[in-house]
């Protein structure tokens, strides 16, 4: 377990700017101070007293702390996990708000109609970050959109 490198830490960064506006909210929180940290090609996030009391662990017994945001792939490249999705919906700044019919369809992994979509935010660019949502505002999953909306 040890701190992002600084690379790592602006791949993780851009990854997260796709879907959030500004990544210090997530860290520098005013319950406590929250930061990242790599454990075996994944990325955690976790308050720093977590940390330092995870750090008395060895490495092999160590399975997981805090919350995994994503993980590094072979080639470098950083994949962000459904378990982030709880704490990038607040803070999301495209959200698509789905109808219950569409919901369903969307979960089992067709595409959205506009028909389907109940409510949506405003001047959504094309292949911006978007966090669907249900509408009793329960995040559902991130993507990307194709179109303009």
């Amino acid at each position: 377990m040890r701190d992002l490198k600084k690379d790592e830490f602006d791949k993780v960064v851009a990854k997260l700017q796709k879907y959030i506006k500004d990544v210090d909210e997530l860290l520098n929180r005013p319950d406590d101070k929250y930061n990242f940290y790599y454990h075996r090609d994944r990325v955690f996030y976790c308050r720093s007293t977590l940390a330092k009391h995870a750090a008395s662990i060895k490495k092999k017994h160590l399975l997981s702390f805090g919350t995994c945001i994503g993980r590094f792939s072979k080639t470098g490249n950083f994949k962000l996990h459904i378990t982030a999705l709880d704490f990038l919906s607040p803070y999301a700044m495209f959200r698509v708000w789905l109808k219950a019919s569409a919901e369903q369809q969307f979960l089992y992994g067709q595409n959205v109609l506009r028909s389907g979509v109940a409510k949506m935010s405003d001047n959504t660019p094309q292949y911006a970050g978007v966090v669907a949502m249900n509408m009793s505002d329960m995040p559902l999953v991130m993507y990307t959109t194709k179109i303009r909306i």
